[in-house]
């Protein structure tokens, strides 16, 4: 029988999960990536904004956000790998009708640290308000959200919606002017 404080996590995780799978299916509907690259680009906007603490909180400190930025530019490109390498695994084995246990490691893995990392801009706005530490907080978010849609439910790759409409005028087209043709 599970405790209260995990009934209750669990359910919050549940709730979470399902809006991450939400955005995921709407980022593949419109731009037609995958959950990685959605992971993905939420982990580029986090170095991105967690790159410019020193600029925010030192007085543009340029030095300082560079190396921030080159540390955290290596970290995301072995996540970004990792994610991707992941999405693969995932999608063999569901081809294959099967769990990866690797893929299933992960996913608990994630199911740790996204809320950890996630609740990190929360508690930090308690214990100092101060805005400058707004790109850390911000990035930290991205990061834990990042490990939020690695869990989620992976669709298939396809064409973004411009191009699918695109497609659709010009089948249209065609086919109006057949109809034309023959009529």
């Amino acid at each position: 029988m599970k405790n209260l404080l995990t009934k209750g996590y669990l359910a919050i995780d549940e709730t979470i999960m399902k809006g991450v799978n939400l955005a995921v299916r709407a980022y593949n509907w419109t731009t037609g990536d995958t959950k990685a690259g959605l992971a993905n680009t939420c982990l580029a906007l986090s170095v991105v904004s967690a790159s410019l603490y020193p600029l925010v909180q030192e007085k543009n400190n340029y030095f300082a956000a560079s190396i921030v930025g080159a540390f955290l530019g290596s970290v995301f490109y072995l996540q970004a790998r990792g994610n991707r390498e992941m999405e693969n695994l995932e999608i063999k084995a569901r081809n294959d009708d099967l769990l990866n246990s690797v893929v299933e490691e992960d996913r608990v893995r994630n199911m740790v640290h996204g809320p950890i990392i996630s609740a990190i801009p929360f508690a930090s706005e308690i214990a100092n308000p101060d805005l400058g530490f707004l790109p850390i907080r911000v990035g930290a978010l991205l990061y834990g959200s990042s490990l939020y849609v690695m869990r989620a439910d992976s669709p298939a790759t396809r064409k973004d919606f411009v191009s699918r409409g695109v497609e659709n005028i010009l089948l249209a087209y065609e086919e109006n002017k057949r109809s034309k043709q023959l009529g």
